[in-house]
C-alpha cells in the first residue's frame, strides 16, 4: 500500500465530506489501506467529534502498529482480507468511504494466493480471469459497503476512464448512484492519477452469484436438432409432374422452376407414383411422363424425422444428387443438395461448429497453451466483461492456430478421428464456420468430388462427419496429452 501525502490525504477527506457536518458515532467511516496512517490522521484533523473509524489492511505487521498508533481513540483496526466477503463487513453499513487501492496487476508474491484469486474470479463482476488490476475489485467491494446516502472517494489511475479491464466496473457505476470522476488538479500530488467520487445507491447493485464458466459451457453442448421434414419440399410445394403429360412440357417446367427432380403424382391423388430426373430428359425427349418416370428407391429414402447428419450421409453417396422423405409407397417430400442450403442447415451446422469451438477452448485451457502468439497481425487480444477469459473471446481460426502450433499433437488427432473416406482438416472447418456465420453457400455444386476446393455436399458430410469424430475424442479424453 502506498503512502498518501498530507495533503493529498486531507483533498480526499474534504471529498468524502463535500462541506457537511460529521454526525459523531452516528457515521460509520471506512478507510481500506492503512498505509502509514495519513488517511487515519486526515479524518480525525477533520471531523469534530470523535470518529467512528474502521480501518481494514491484510499485512499484520502494519495493523500492530497503527494500533499503537492511535490506541487513545476508539478507532476499529482490524487485520483482514478486504476483497474476502466472508471478512465479516457488512453490506450498505459504511457512510463514508476512503479508498487508496492497490495500482497494477496482481503479483505472486503480493499477499494473493492462488485460492483467494479463483475465489475472487468467480464472485466479482469486475475480476478478469486472465489479467487482474487490483484497484477494481477494491472500489466494486467498496461499493457493496457504501450506504443508500454515503460517499465513497477513491484514488484511481487514469487508465480507468479507458480500459477494457475496467470496462465491467465503469459499467456498473452508470446503473449505481450518482458518480464523478475527475482528473485531479495538476496542483496536487496526485495530478497523475484520477478521483472517483460516487454518491449512494447501493441498491441497484445486483447481488453477486457465483459463474463457473467452464460448467456453463459444458452445460451449452450438444448441437440443435434439424431432420429432414425441416428442410424437404414438400408435395404440397412442389411443381409435380402428370403421368399423361408431354413430357417435353414437364422438362421446360423442370427448367424453369431450376428443379433436379420432381414427383410425379395422379392428377386426383396427392401421392407419388414416381419421380422425374432432370438429367434424364432434354428438351428434344419425345412421350408421356409416365414413360420417362422412375420408381423411387428405397436407397434414397429417409425418415421424415432423419437426423440432418443422416441426410447428409445420405446426398453425399455418389450420384445421390437427391432424395425422399419417407418410404417409396408414401413420400411426403424431396430434398436436393441445394436445400442444404436453408436455414435450419446453416443453424444445425453452426451449432456443431460451436461444440467444436467449446472443446478446442477446452484444450487451450486445460494444458495453458499460449494463444496470443496466433493472432493474426492486425489482431489485438480480446477485452472481456469480467465474466469470460479471453480464450472465450478468441476467433476460431485463432483457435486453430493455437492448437496446430503448439505441442498438442491435435492435427494427428483429427486425422485419427476422420472416417475412412473424410477428407477435411482443420481448415476446412474454419472456412465452412465462416460461410455458416455470413450465410454464404453452403452447397454451390451438385457434382461429387469432395476434394476439389468447392463446396459439395460429399464435403460438407466429411466435414460434418470430422466434427463429430473429433467432438467424440476429445469428450472421451483419447490421447491428447502433450507428447
Amino acid at each position: 500500500m502506498r503512502n498518501l501525502d498530507p495533503s493529498t490525504a486531507t483533498q480526499l477527506v474534504d471529498l468524502v465530506f463535500d462541506g457537511t457536518a460529521y454526525r459523531g458515532l452516528d457515521e460509520a467511516i471506512l478507510i481500506t489501506g492503512i498505509g502509514d496512517g495519513t488517511l487515519i490522521d486526515a479524518v480525525i484533523d477533520g471531523v469534530d467529534a470523535d470518529p467512528n473509524i474502521t480501518a481494514i489492511d491484510n499485512d499484520y505487521s502494519r495493523v500492530t502498529d497503527t494500533r499503537d498508533e492511535f490506541s487513545e481513540f476508539d478507532i476499529t483496526i482490524r487485520h483482514d482480507d478486504f476483497l474476502n466477503r466472508e471478512s465479516g463487513l457488512s453490506k450498505s453499513s459504511f457512510d463514508r468511504i476512503l479508498l487508496d487501492p492497490p495500482i497494477g496487476e496482481w503479483q505472486p508474491d503480493e499477499g494473493l494466493s492462488l485460492s483467494d484469486l479463483a475465489q475472487y474470479r468467480t464472485i466479482d463482476h469486475t475480476m478478469d480471469p486472465d489479467s487482474i488490476e487490483l484497484y477494481l475489485p477494491f472500489i466494486e467491494r467498496a461499493l457493496s459497503l457504501l450506504s443508500d446516502d454515503g460517499r465513497l472517494v477513491a484514488l484511481t489511475p487514469p487508465r480507468f476512464m479507458d480500459s477494457d479491464l475496467a470496462a465491467p466496473l465503469r459499467q456498473l457505476l452508470r446503473k449505481t448512484g450518482d458518480t464523478q470522476v475527475e482528473r485531479s488538479p495538476v496542483d496536487t500530488p496526485v495530478k497523475d492519477r484520477y478521483i472517483l467520487v460516487l454518491d449512494g445507491g447501493t441498491e441497484s447493485i445486483p447481488e453477486l452469484t457465483s459463474f463457473d464458466q467452464q460448467a456453463e459451457e459444458t452445460r451449452l453442448l450438444g448441437a440443435m436438432s434439424a431432420t429432414a421434414g425441416d428442410i424437404m419440399m414438400s408435395l404440397d410445394e412442389l411443381d409435380t409432374a402428370l403421368p399423361d403429360e408431354d413430357v417435353n412440357s414437364a422438362y421446360l417446367t423442370l427448367s424453369r422452376n431450376d428443379y433436379d427432380v420432381t414427383l410425379v403424382t395422379s392428377e386426383w391423388v396427392p401421392r407419388a407414383d414416381g419421380y422425374l430426373p432432370r438429367a434424364a430428359l432434354s428438351a428434344a425427349t419425345t412421350g408421356t411422363v409416365a414413360n420417362h418416370m422412375q420408381a423411387i428407391p428405397s436407397e434414397q429414402c429417409v425418415p421424415e424425422d432423419e437426423p440432418l447428419s443422416g441426410v447428409l450421409r445420405t446426398l453425399a453417396e455418389p450420384d445421390t444428387r437427391y432424395c425422399f422423405v419417407g418410404s417409396p409407397d408414401d413420400v411426403q417430400g424431396q430434398i436436393t443438395r441445394f436445400d442444404l442450403n436453408e436455414r435450419p442447415v446453416y443453424l444445425y451446422l453452426y451449432s456443431k461448429l460451436s461444440d467444436v469451438e467449446l472443446e478446442f477452448r477446452h484444450l487451450i485451457r486445460e494444458h495453458d497453451l499460449e494463444w496470443r502468439s496466433s493472432l493474426g497481425p492486425n489482431q489485438s487480444p480480446p477485452s472481456t466483461d469480467g465474466l469470460f477469459d479471453r480464450v472465450s473471446r478468441l476467433q476460431f481460426r485463432t483457435l486453430v492456430n493455437t492448437l496446430t502450433g503448439t505441442r498438442i499433437p491435435i492435427e494427428k488427432e483429427f486425422r485419427e478421428a476422420r472416417v475412412a473416406d473424410t477428407t477435411a482438416d482443420l481448415n476446412d472447418l474454419v472456412r465452412l464456420r465462416n460461410d455458416i456465420a455470413h450465410f454464404h453457400p453452403i452447397v454451390q455444386t451438385m457434382y461429387d468430388n469432395p476434394s476439389e476446393r468447392s463446396d459439395s455436399a460429399p464435403r460438407t458430410a466429411s466435414e460434418l462427419a470430422a466434427c463429430d469424430a473429433l467432438i467424440t475424442r476429445i469428450q472421451k479424453q483419447i490421447s491428447l496429452d502433450p507428447r
